[in-house]
């Protein structure tokens, strides 16, 4: 797959959706998707990033994930087109949770470590961001709105 093609997915009910350019997407992972059943899933991206499965069962409507279980891509490297600590980008996540009485992981890279990166929501239902620089551990949260279990 080239960054300048066009992915066109298909839902259950095989309708064309969800048309969009590839180029500058470093990861993504259409867990909806019925060949993400297996593992490990390879990403759809010009990447074809490999990433393990813990748990996250395969269901009608594609992975879920517990509180417990995970996807994992073991790319640590210090050009991985992942490591982004510089400049813009856009994070894109559609989760459902039923449970706010936690922390909820969306997802992290190299949280601890410098340059890394920790999204959730938390036990409040609000978004959280941690990120590591210069200062370990720096926080951020959402201002307004809250996340509703639905």
């Amino acid at each position: 797959m080239l960054a300048t093609d066009r992915v066109h997915l298909l839902d259950k009910w095989s309708r064309n959706y969800f048309p969009f350019s590839m180029e500058g997407v470093v990861l993504y992972l259409p867990l909806w998707q019925e060949d993400m059943q297996g593992t490990p899933l390879i990403s759809y991206d010009q990447y074809h990033h490999s990433c393990g499965v813990t748990g996250a069962l395969w269901t009608s409507q594609g992975r879920t994930l517990d509180g417990d279980d995970y996807i994992e891509l073991n790319d640590g490297s210090t050009d991985s087109p992942l490591n982004f600590t510089t400049g813009d980008f856009t994070i894109w996540a559609w989760i459902k949770t039923t449970n706010l009485t936690v922390d909820n992981t969306i997802f992290c890279r190299g949280f601890g470590d410098n340059d890394g990166y920790y999204w959730l929501v938390n036990a409040d239902g609000r978004l959280q961001v941690f990120t590591n620089g210069v200062v370990k551990n720096q926080s951020s949260y959402t201002g307004a709105g809250e996340i509703l279990i639905n």
